[in-house]
């Protein structure tokens, strides 16, 4: 273990304590391993109760060998954690021999009030960092975030971005939903879309969530998995539809 890169959380309970590191960290359990400290006890009527506390250590080996600069306090300012962090990307860039550089800003506010750092790529020839279904873009996130989180002891959400491809593809999956949507009600038959990552699939299910004729679900196994557009009329009619996850469920 690299007690360096080990972080120590408590909460009322093991379950707890692991729930708030795995949100500072910004990482899976998967992602992690565990060591439990202290199990804490409940005491009686709550007098003499310990909290739980464990150590969470990253098992990325590329976190690991990166440099990175020292640890910064968790009051750090916005225009601090953008210098940091575009700094990190620059570095992962140089490593993997591209010529890019990195321009930052905050996305405007989600229905939950929360704003995401876009680290937005540019140069030229950069689509090996997308990928396929944009696999190696979404790689490249995850470690930006398990990093820059490491690195203020907080979880932000940090979206990386290359020649604002997100921002582009959000665009077009909005004017697919859309148009197959239009299909759907006109025709009265479902409509199975190409498999997609789940960032996707909710565009989708955001942008038809409240079309009048028409709803959504996400059928199949990961990677596999798909958004089928059907029609209301069916549900009226009482036939069966796909099992149904909602929006804020695993997509």
């Amino acid at each position: 273990m690299n007690e360096e890169a080990a972080y120590t959380f408590e909460g009322k309970d093991v379950e707890e304590a692991i729930a708030k590191g795995l949100q500072a960290l910004g990482l899976s359990l998967e992602d992690v391993e565990v060591e439990v400290l202290e199990k804490g006890s409940k005491g009686f009527l709550g007098i003499g109760a310990t909290p739980a506390r464990v150590r969470l250590i990253p098992k990325s080996s590329l976190v690991e060998r990166i440099e990175t600069p020292t640890i910064i306090e968790e009051s750090v300012s916005g225009g601090e954690v953008e210098a940091l962090a575009q700094e990190i990307l620059t570095t992962i860039l140089g490593y993997l021999g591209f010529e890019a550089g990195v321009e930052t800003y905050w996305s405007n506010a989600d229905e939950r009030g929360k704003r995401a750092l876009v680290l937005n790529i540019k140069g030229k020839d950069l689509g090996l960092l997308i990928g396929r279904h944009s696999e190696t873009l979404a790689a490249l996130q995850y470690l930006m975030r398990a990093i820059v989180n490491q690195q203020t002891h907080r979880w932000l959400n940090i979206v990386v971005d290359v020649e604002n491809y997100r921002r582009r593809r959000e665009e077009s999956l909005k004017h697919l939903a859309l148009r197959m949507a239009e299909q759907v009600a006109r025709t009265g038959r479902p409509v199975v879309l190409e498999a997609m990552p789940a960032s996707e699939r909710r565009i989708i299910h955001i942008a038809l969530r409240e079309h009048p004729d028409v709803y959504t679900v996400s059928v199949g196994k990961e990677p596999r998995r798909k958004v089928t557009i059907r029609p209301k009329s069916e549900l009226k009619e009482g036939t069966p539809p796909t099992r149904r996850r909602r929006h804020g469920r695993r997509r």
